[in-house]
């Protein structure tokens, strides 16, 4: 292999598990670039509409409470969604296939909105109190013009683990970047979700079943061998991320359900 075709490789392993590209349409959109380690990526915070800072009153809880009584989140099969994955502007192709199978998937950009910069105010006058960006209402408002049901969130993390020599257990830890130590036994590949109704804003947070496959080390054209190994477990952990997110909604669905029936 040529020198610039292994610091392509080098290049392409740490960047294979960080989000991308543009918006919109319900076909699968090709990426065309990959942001840097820890920019842009959406927290619970922004995506939940939760403002630490902010002045709750009792009210407020109150009817949060009675808005969760009257109102029960669904999901149901053939829903029209706007899928997000944190920190790209467009979800892998991969996970947007695997929702298709379930709803009727629209995406849109998971890049965090950038805080506006207050601009120095003449000498003497106290500075101007600048709006901040609210992504998941602007989100909301967007999704009711196309008449959407749902909007659905999904961080992903890849996770290696090594044994420890003195229990014998595997130890996991989360992985960032560089190469993959040839001590790891496994990977696997966590997704959890955020679902936000566009109607009310009411939300649910989800944990999806996690895949894991045993690691082979190799010695020959090891880059790729890495590559390869992070995009399979990367693949079947989003396609039982959509299984199991679809079936856990649709069940509780029907749990409500037959509730609201019971007299």
């Amino acid at each position: 292999m040529s020198r610039s075709g292994k610091r392509y490789l080098a290049m392409m392993l740490p960047l294979l598990i960080l989000s991308i590209t543009a918006c919109s349409s319900s076909s699968f959109t090709p990426r065309k670039g990959v942001l840097p380690p820890a920019t842009g990526y959406l927290t619970e915070q922004d995506v939940l509409d939760i403002h630490p800072t902010q002045e709750v009153t009792e009210q407020d809880i109150q009817a949060a409470i009675k808005l969760a009584k009257t109102d029960i989140l669904t999901l149901t099969p053939g829903a029209k969604i706007i899928l997000v994955q944190s920190g790209a502007t467009v979800p892998d192709s991969v996970m947007q296939e695997a929702m298709m199978a379930y709803y009727q998937v629209s995406v849109y950009s998971g890049i965090a909105p950038v805080k506006p910069l207050p601009k120095l105010p003449p000498k003497g006058e106290a500075p101007l109190a600048l709006p901040e960006p609210n992504y998941i209402k602007s989100l909301r408002l967007a999704a009711a013009k196309a008449r959407q049901d749902k909007i659905i969130v999904y961080w992903g993390n890849l996770e290696l683990a090594q044994e420890d020599k003195q229990t014998k257990t595997l130890v996991w830890q989360r992985y960032l970047s560089g190469d993959i130590p040839s001590s790891t036994k496994q990977m696997r590949y966590l997704v959890h979700f955020a679902i936000v109704d566009v109607k009310t804003g009411m939300w649910a947070m989800y944990v999806a079943m996690n895949h894991q496959n045993n690691f082979v080390a190799t010695l020959f054209k090891r880059q790729q061998s890495d590559i390869n190994q992070i995009a399979y477990v990367k693949e079947q952990a989003y396609r039982l991320a959509a299984q199991s997110l679809a079936e856990h909604f649709s069940s509780a669905q029907i749990s409500a359900a037959k509730k609201s029936t019971t007299p």
